[in-house]
């Protein structure tokens, strides 16, 4: 290695010869040069080699006299370049090193055959600061370059495992708290943002070969709104949005810069592209969501205008997401299946169109609960009069969520019409119940509200554990004081039939029979569920019994559900 001036005597491998005046000092040199650890190469002002020991030669993989005292320094001569990946920049050091020979240098050394060399240079001065010549070490650190390079990419390592670990919590607790396919999958995106991108588009595979945008998130609560626009410009099935390709495929694109003309081709018109130049998107990735040979959809990330570009790092860790959630997500879809199918058996258990008769208004609703997709017992029945002009009504919930709730209920509202006739359809028709309910082998408790409504407007009501129902007239609303008795399927509390409560409705006054999951949640009070229904009632008191059941609703239809809702509206009419 280099510098330049008088060159000095000459000590280690072919130094002085024994017996010359300097032989000792010479020769103390020589040792303490050869048993350095580091390969040790002195150079004089010249750049004459003055002293060199074995192990220079050993990390430099040269013959043992290849290098001596006296010859020219190996870095002139190009025995060290020959060994370098960067030999013009090891030559641009020597310069620099002749250039400024009082200053000390350090050189990292990347030898072609994968090792690696760090090298120290200081100058060596008199007394009086003149420049004698310049001393090296050199030490093979390949090795713990290696170690520490492992280090890197074990702490890389970790710390992808770490965010996709925290990506995937975040996914399960957004899920936890998600319910439905769409649901999930909108809880879904807005865990993707801001870990994998600004911007998660999730599009799913829809009847007849269509696509379906179920989610536009941004991860900037001020582009929301913007980002929400999204949502109704599907891509088409047959273009080239990278979702689209991505799912034709059936496997990931990465885009890390948008190219230009594919935001014109892939949108739904003028519109639609100006909300994605509004946003500013810069790279995308999109991801199939692959349950085995069924495309589910497809997952697309977008950067917008926050400088970050996506990566195969990004992609990487996306496909891997994407994998973990998939199974979540055919889930999730199967159960949208298995609910609407449940839930469609048990619609058709009920009537289809109630039997009205003359002088009534009546409005039916049914709502199937949202944690299961187990069909379940609610039901409701509207009827003539079991002694004449009339009305009819039955409204009842059987214990639990499955085929035999659903069954035991199509049972029950058939036994309560079939001995309806013989009763005064209300507290009569309870007591009949329990008399035949061993015959019947009804294997569940169920709650059942009975009544009838005469052409005089002469309510009676009885009820065997059942919610009582509500009295609507014109401006306010309350809820009934009919005497319960216990659920059906229980010895009964008192011997006979129960008493049933005698109420005379005014023309234009209607009554509301309901199930708890209607009025029933875990954090209020059942009775505080009651009155909140009657202030809703109240409030619509003067609407048609339709208008006024779909505002008892409110609220709860898309709410998460833990049980199903049967309503009944009846109003008598007023003329």
């Amino acid at each position: 290695m280099g510098g330049e001036g008088a060159r000095e005597g000459g000590a280690a491998r072919g130094g002085a010869p024994a017996g010359a005046p300097d032989a000792l000092p010479a020769t103390f040199l020589a040792a303490v040069v050869e048993a350095s650890p580091d390969g040790v190469l002195a150079v004089s002002p010249d750049r004459t080699v003055l002293a060199v020991n074995r192990r220079f030669s050993e990390m430099w993989r040269l013959a043992d006299d290849a290098v001596r005292v006296g010859d020219t320094s190996p870095a002139l001569t190009g025995l060290q370049a020959a060994l370098l990946r960067d030999p013009a920049g090891f030559e641009a050091a020597i310069r620099w090193g002749h250039e400024h020979p009082t200053e000390t240098q350090q050189l990292d050394l990347d030898l072609t055959d994968g090792r690696a060399i760090e090298a120290w240079g200081a100058p060596v001065l008199d007394r009086a600061g003149r420049y004698l010549g310049r001393i090296w070490h050199m030490r093979d650190v390949t090795h713990r370059r290696r170690g520490a390079a492992a280090q890197v990419a074990l702490a890389e390592r970790l710390a992808t495992a770490e965010r996709a670990q925290r990506f995937l919590l975040a996914c399960a607790d957004a899920l936890a708290r998600s319910s439905g396919f769409s649901g999930s999958l909108r809880a879904l995106a807005g865990a993707a943002v801001p870990t994998l991108g600004d911007l998660c588009l999730i599009d799913v595979v829809a009847e007849r070969g269509g696509v379906r945008r179920v989610a536009a998130v941004h991860a900037d609560p001020s582009l929301q709104a913007l980002a929400a626009h999204l949502e109704a410009w599907p891509p088409d099935p047959a273009g080239d949005h990278p979702a689209v390709v991505a799912m034709r495929e059936r496997r990931s694109r990465l885009g890390s810069e948008v190219p230009p003309g594919l935001l014109a081709t892939t949108t739904r018109g003028a519109p639609h592209l100006e909300v994605l130049e509004a946003l500013r998107a810069d790279s995308y990735m999109s991801v199939p969501l692959l349950a085995g040979d069924v495309v589910l959809g497809a997952v697309t990330l977008v950067t917008t205008g926050s400088g970050r570009q996506l990566s195969a790092d990004d992609l990487a860790l996306a496909e891997e997401l994407a994998g973990r959630v998939v199974r979540v997500v055919a889930k999730e879809r199967r159960f949208d299946q298995e609910h609407q199918a449940a839930h469609t058996l048990q619609a058709s258990l009920l009537p289809a169109h109630p039997e009205v008769p003359a002088g009534f208004e009546v409005a039916v609703r049914y709502l199937p609960a949202t944690r299961q997709a187990e069909v379940g017992g609610d039901f409701w029945d509207v009827a003539a009069h079991p002694a004449g002009a009339g009305i009819a009504l039955a409204v009842g919930d059987v214990e639990g969520h499955d085929m035999v709730a659903a069954a035991q209920m199509a049972q029950l509202r058939s036994a309560l019409r079939a001995l309806r006739p013989g009763t005064d359809g209300s507290g009569g028709l309870l007591a009949a119940v329990r008399r035949v309910w061993d015959d019947l082998a009804l294997p569940r408790l169920a709650t059942a509200l009975v009544a009838t409504i005469d052409d005089t407007g002469l309510l009676r009501a009885a009820s065997a554990g059942h919610p009582p129902p509500l009295l609507v007239e014109p401006g306010a609303a309350r809820s009934l004081d009919v005497p319960v008795d216990v659920p059906l399927g229980v010895a009964p509390g008192a011997a006979g039939a129960p008493r049933p409560l005698e109420v005379r409705l005014a023309a234009g006054a209607a009554l509301v029979l309901y199930t708890d999951g209607l009025v029933e949640r875990r954090d209020a009070a059942f009775d505080a569920g009651v009155a909140a229904l009657a202030a809703r009632a109240a409030a619509a008191a003067r609407t048609t019994p339709e208008t006024l059941a779909d505002h008892l609703l409110e609220g709860v239809v898309d709410e998460d559900r833990a049980d199903d809702v049967a309503l009944l509206v009846v109003r008598r009419a007023s003329g």
